[in-house]
């Protein structure tokens, strides 16, 4: 079979993508993964794990995989309360819990069929620990990755700091770098754990920050493999017949 005609039936494996906006993949696609089943990585309080958007991209996992796993980073976002709201731990702990119970009761519909899990599912297994604490300890001894982490916190701080100098006074941004650093590390052992245990890919609407998974046995650092990054544009079609 040519390989136009090859693209041809593997195109029309799949129903049209018809609602309000449509979802491409980068860097390759997603097949090379197999369709048993995807991770969706949620990001409380962006505006594509919301609404249609979001609707749309559920839609799409579940036409191309057999299963699809919903991965709530609710008590991640206790890093950035603490900074942003400057509470202590345990109260952004709190909040943290408390908005990603209010975001599974908002998509309570759009999730339906699906398998949720929650960041302390994966955050509590003594594998991610174990991997937080190797990339804890890779921070304090290797040179090249503590740099890479420092330039991607000081370039989120100086976006900040241009949006809202008032708000981010170069006097705040040593808070700002502990509760980044945490979170970024905290982020990159969970990611290790998928990479490299449930070796499931993560889709989601735009790049890691912070793309750092490590080894279980050499404890090298490398790029995420799992990892589907993808765009969510608006349907020409559908806004058309809707105008």
């Amino acid at each position: 079979m040519s390989t136009k005609k090859q693209k041809k039936k593997f195109a029309c494996a799949h129903p049209p993508q018809t609602g309000p906006y449509k979802v491409q993949p980068k860097k390759g696609g997603w097949s090379q993964f197999g369709t048993d089943a995807c991770i969706l990585g949620i990001s409380i309080g962006q505006d594509y794990h919301e609404g249609d958007k979001f609707a749309c991209l559920v839609d799409w996992a579940k036409n191309r995989f057999e299963r699809v796993e919903i991965m709530v980073a609710d008590s991640l976002q206790r890093h950035n309360f603490i900074y942003a709201r400057d509470i202590d731990h345990d109260e952004a702990y709190t909040l943290s819990i408390k908005a990603g119970d209010e975001w599974l009761a908002r998509q309570k519909d759009v999730i339906a069929g699906t398998d949720i899990f929650r960041w302390n599912d994966f955050l509590g297994l003594p594998k991610t620990q174990n991997y937080y604490q190797n990339l804890s300890q890779e921070y304090e001894t290797n040179l090249k990755m503590r740099h890479h982490l420092d330039k991607v916190i000081k370039g989120m701080y100086m976006r900040l700091y241009k949006r809202d100098p008032k708000a981010h006074s170069l006097d705040r941004f040593k808070d700002f770098y502990q509760t980044s650093k945490a979170y970024l590390l905290e982020e990159a052992a969970v990611n290790s754990y998928i990479d490299l245990q449930k070796k499931t890919p993560v889709i989601y609407p735009g790049e890691l920050i912070f793309d750092c998974t490590i080894d279980d046995n050499s404890r090298g650092i490398r790029p995420m493999k799992h990892f589907v990054s993808v765009t969510l544009i608006r349907n020409k079609s559908y806004w058309k017949k809707a105008a």
